[in-house]
């Protein structure tokens, strides 16, 4: 027994494309009747009320609406229907003249004359006649440079050469080494070496300079001093041994 595939009850809309080039739909203006909910019995009735009253010629029943659900005639419950009404249409005249103020407000902002969005749309034939016209450059006004806006320049220092800033490297190493490893006290440092050069000990945990000679080889002394610049660190660190010498090593 064979089972036929049944067709679906509920076939899925296919919705034509949308044109080339189709302007979008424009947001439609949403009332206080559609955030706030449709009126009830008792508030169309008292729109009709008011309508009456005022008459129907520019009469909005949204604002009256608005009026009706206002936080203080809600507050306020009157047994008394004249005064209520009367409420109402206070409230109502007062929202009215809000919006009038509000409008007014708004025709009044200054709006550009000259702005993209007034300007009218220009075709190809029509910029390229335009810019013929004007000749097809742009004016920039001159501005001359007055003896006063020269002379008010600030001047833009000269950088320091390689030589000067390797100077000033070496200067500033001594003087860290004389100030960071220089004996206590007012003494010279002549005064404060011993009477024997052999009992003259270099200080544990403390780099070798030109105060913190001691035991210390000369050369070892002159190695860590120039370890200081930066030039002669990456001249050490950049280091790479010939391949001869290497060769030597491994066969010896």
């Amino acid at each position: 027994m064979s089972h036929k595939a049944q067709p679906p009850v509920f076939a899925p809309i296919k919705s034509p494309p949308p044109a080339y080039n189709a302007k979008p739909t424009p947001p439609l203006a949403v009332t206080f009747r559609e955030t706030g909910g449709g009126p009830s019995q008792e508030e169309q009735c008292t729109i009709e009320h008011i309508r009456s009253f005022l008459g129907s010629s520019d009469f909005d029943e949204d604002l009256c609406l608005k009026a009706i659900r206002h936080p203080r005639l809600r507050s306020q419950k009157t047994s008394n229907e004249a005064e209520y009404l009367q409420e109402v249409v206070g409230v109502y005249m007062d929202e009215l003249n809000h919006a009038a103020e509000k409008e007014q407000q708004r025709s009044q902002t200054p709006r550009p004359t000259h702005g993209c969005a007034n300007r009218p749309m220009q075709t190809i034939e029509e910029a390229a006649a335009e810019m013929s016209q004007h000749g097809g450059a742009v004016n920039v006004p001159a501005v001359a440079c007055t003896a006063t806006t020269a002379s008010s320049t600030t001047p833009i220092p000269a950088l320091p050469s390689a030589a000067e800033r390797e100077q000033s490297d070496i200067e500033k190493a001594i003087a860290e080494s004389l100030i960071s490893q220089g004996p206590p006290g007012n003494r010279s440092y002549v005064s404060s070496l011993p009477s024997n050069p052999e009992d003259m000990l270099r200080k544990e945990g403390v780099s070798v300079g030109l105060h913190n000679t001691g035991n210390t080889c000369w050369f070892n002394v002159v190695a860590q001093l120039l370890f200081h610049l930066p030039r002669f660190r990456r001249i050490v660190y950049e280091y790479e041994p010939k391949k001869s010498d290497t060769i030597e090593d491994t066969q010896v």
